[in-house]
């Protein structure tokens, strides 16, 4: 009798612990599917509505400034308020909140690249923009854009 209750006792063990490892390998798989959804809502934020189109269209024009693109520079120099300063506004307070997703773990560096890279390049390379998103205190997306240049 001491013998099988043994056997039972390493038999329970035994699933308990293949269990427990179906589980784990569930809960990973469960996490991979939530942080691909979370990075296509991103994605999707980002590049299919039309909030950001007009904007991202505008900085994409250098070397050969567009005439939004000159009108956008003039109203940041003067610092005057247009339609086109309140898109980039809102451009770059969704970096700033990308910033704070990877500060808080959410995203990697490496995710962030896959998905923003050209367009973190673009703000990066413009002396203009990048003195005003330190001026209007768009503290997360500077600490970003220094980390990410410093790492290419």
């Amino acid at each position: 009798m001491a013998q099988a209750e043994i056997w039972l006792k390493i038999g329970a063990g035994i699933v308990a612990a293949v269990v427990a490892v179906l589980a784990f390998v569930q809960y990973k798989s469960n996490v991979r599917t939530r942080r691909a959804e979370w990075l296509l809502s991103l994605y999707e934020r980002f590049y299919e509505r039309s909030t950001f189109h007009e904007i991202r269209k505008i900085l994409d024009s250098p070397p050969h400034p567009s005439l939004e693109y000159q009108r956008l520079e003039s109203d940041i120099a003067a610092g005057t308020d247009g339609p086109h300063v309140d898109a980039l506004n809102n451009y770059l307070n969704f970096f700033e909140f990308v910033a704070v997703l990877q500060k808080r773990g959410a995203l990697t560096q490496g995710e962030i690249l896959d998905l923003f890279d050209y367009y973190l390049q673009n703000l990066s390379r413009n002396p203009s923009l990048l003195k005003y998103i330190r001026a209007q205190g768009f503290e997360g997306l500077a600490k970003l854009l220094d980390a990410l240049e410093g790492s290419r």
